[in-house]
């Protein structure tokens, strides 16, 4: 199994680039893959720890992490909403938001894998007491 960037397959785009409604539609998109209890936020360093991640990655080009985002200045963390989200994001392009949305997606379906796992390995220990 393959996972790819979206980055990496060509996009057939007008010469005025994407509509708006792409990108706000990336930027909801974004937020509800972070918000998975529904809350109407995200926790801060979540995002900024995803942004970071992101630039580990060697083969694509460096994404540029918003100042307010960066992990160095952070020094708690706090709700972003949606309308946060938008404001922190607003400089990159839909391809680094359709890259930071497959990266979102691809971390929660790693942390919700482990959660699973950890649940039956607690039950299975339970089981065996």
């Amino acid at each position: 199994f393959l996972l790819v960037s979206p980055s990496f397959v060509p996009a057939m785009a007008s010469p005025q680039g994407p509509p708006p409604e792409r990108r706000d539609g990336l930027l909801h998109e974004i937020f509800h893959v972070l918000d998975q209890k529904q809350r109407g936020f995200v926790s801060k360093v979540e995002l900024s720890h995803i942004l970071d991640a992101m630039q580990a990655d060697a083969g694509r080009h460096r994404l540029s992490i918003p100042e307010g985002l960066s992990p160095r200045k952070i020094l708690r963390d706090c709700r972003v909403n949606l309308q946060d989200m938008t404001g922190f994001l607003e400089e990159l392009t839909v391809a680094d938001l359709e890259d930071v949305k497959w990266f979102a997606e691809s971390v929660v379906k790693v942390e919700t894998e482990l959660r699973d796992l950890w649940v039956f390995a607690l039950r299975r220990w339970r089981e065996d007491l």
